[in-house]
């Protein structure tokens, strides 16, 4: 083998959540730790629904799932990324990979870089977070943090950040800043969302999350054009005008 390759799915509940928020850091740092730098470490991620292996209580994906997982193995250490799905993908599913792909295309450098040994933590006074999955890059003169949280509850969250001057630091593909004072900054985290700080402002700007999240509700909450009699809020129903024949056709049904 070439590489090393774990498939932690995380599994997607129905009433929300991850049936195991953090096995992706989990998985891939074991392969890490274990691969002792002989062999890289890419990562199988989960972009299929559950409820196809026999799953009752599963769904699939959302984009904030996908980009989780995809940034948790990142900061764990994975170098590499496979995503299984299947032939019958989801539009949401598929638009959220198109736009991850431009993504980590961008960070690309970021990514192969080297853990940075400069502090980046939370501030919290229970000691580390199990369920904030943190790392630090260096390109160039260029700073890159990655901060992903597990968590099925929204938070504030304050970083420290060691040798970094005072301002700001540009939120990748969000088109806003946080602002660095004294070592530190804040920002709010949704559920399981990903957040990515750079100082490289023309690189933060190259991707935009909004375009894709708007295209993704188009698809995901469809509205019926003119004159679609069709249509299932329409309350429209559809037979077949003539009977199939059965040997050479299969049912209309």
């Amino acid at each position: 083998m070439a590489l090393v390759l774990p498939d932690p799915y995380p599994g997607f509940l129905k009433e929300g959540g991850w049936a195991r928020p953090q096995l992706p850091t989990l998985a891939v740092r074991e392969a890490v730790e274990a691969s002792a730098n002989r062999k890289p470490v890419w990562a199988m991620l989960q972009a299929h629904d559950g409820t196809l292996f026999g799953n009752k209580d599963r769904r699939a994906p959302t984009f904030a799932d996908l980009r989780g997982q995809l940034y948790q193995a990142i900061a764990a250490g994975a170098k590499g990324f496979f995503w299984y799905c299947r032939y019958w993908i989801e539009p949401h599913v598929e638009i959220s990979l198109t736009y991850l792909a431009r993504e980590v295309a961008v960070l690309r450098e970021a990514i192969l870089a080297p853990e940075s040994p400069l502090d980046f933590a939370a501030v919290h006074p229970g000691g580390e977070l199990d369920d904030l999955h943190l790392s630090r890059r260096q390109v160039g003169d260029h700073t890159f943090l990655f901060a992903v949280s597990s968590s099925d509850q929204p938070r504030e969250m304050t970083f420290s950040v060691a040798s970094l001057p005072d301002g700001p630091l540009f939120v990748v593909a969000e088109s806003r800043t946080v602002n660095v004072r004294a070592g530190t900054f804040s920002d709010a985290f949704a559920p399981y969302a990903t957040h990515i700080y750079s100082s490289a402002e023309p690189l933060a700007r190259e991707v935009r999350m909004a375009a894709a999240l708007k295209d993704i509700e188009a698809n995901a909450h469809p509205t019926a054009k003119p004159g679609d009699l069709a249509a299932r809020d329409n309350g429209g129903v559809v037979s077949v005008s003539q009977g199939s024949e059965p040997q050479r056709w299969p049912s209309a049904g």
